[in-house]
C-alpha cells in the first residue's frame, strides 16, 4: 500500500503565488521566505564595523603618531586589513546565506572585493537584498566616503609634514655649507 504525502502550500509574501510550505525561495519571483531569514547568517553589522574601526584607528592612532613612528606604513596596513576583512566577512556571509545552487561563488566575491574594494564593497552591500538580507548601501556608502576621505586627509598631512621637515633640513644644510665656505 502506497503512502501519499499531502504537501501543504503557502503564498509568497512578495508575488502571492502558491509555493510549497517548505520552500526557502519563491520559484516565481526569487524572493526568500521570511521564516528563513531568521535562520540566515547576517554579518551586516561586522561589514559596517570594520570600516568604522579603521576610521577610528586612522584618526586616533595614526593621526597622533610622529614621523619617526612611520605613520604612513601603518596607515596603509590599516587600509589593507580593512579591505581583506570586509572581503572575508562578505564571503563568509554569502556562503552561509543561501544554498549553493542559489548563490554566486563566495570566493569570487572575496576576490572582487579585495581587488576592487571601492566599487565592489558597496555593490555587495547593495546586492545583499538578492540573498535575502537587508541592503546596507546607504551606511556603506557613507562609510566608504568617510574612510577614503580620512585616509586621504591623514596621508596628505603626513606628506606635508614630511616635506616641511625636508625643507628645514635642506635650509640647515645650506646654512652650514655657507658658514664653512665663508670661514
Amino acid at each position: 500500500m502506497e503512502s501519499f504525502e499531502i504537501k501543504e502550500n503557502k503564498k509568497c509574501q512578495d508575488c502571492g503565488e502558491e509555493i510549497l510550505s517548505t520552500a526557502r525561495k519563491c520559484k516565481y519571483c526569487g524572493s526568500f521566505m521570511e521564516e528563513n531569514l531568521s535562520q540566515k547568517s547576517d554579518y551586516g553589522l561586522f561589514l559596517l564595523a570594520v570600516p568604522v574601526s579603521a576610521i577610528f584607528l586612522i584618526w586616533f592612532w595614526v593621526g597622533e603618531m610622529t614621523l619617526i613612528q612611520n605613520p604612513s606604513s601603518l596607515l596603509n596596513l590599516i587600509i589593507v586589513f580593512t579591505i581583506f576583512a570586509t572581503a572575508l566577512i562578505a564571503g563568509l556571509e554569502l556562503q552561509k546565506t543561501s544554498p549553493a545552487e542559489d548563490r554566486p561563488n563566495p570566493i569570487i566575491w572575496f576576490f572582487y572585493i579585495c581587488c576592487f574594494w571601492l566599487a565592489c564593497y558597496p555593490l555587495y552591500l547593495y546586492k545583499r537584498k538578492d540573498f535575502g538580507l537587508k541592503s546596507l548601501i546607504i551606511p556603506g556608502m557613507l562609510l566608504l566616503v568617510l574612510l577614503t576621505s580620512s585616509y586621504m586627509y591623514v596621508w596628505i598631512s603626513i606628506d606635508k609634514h614630511r616635506n616641511e621637515i625636508k625643507s628645514e633640513y635642506n635650509e640647515s644644510v645650506e646654512q652650514i655649507d655657507q658658514f664653512f665656505q665663508n670661514w
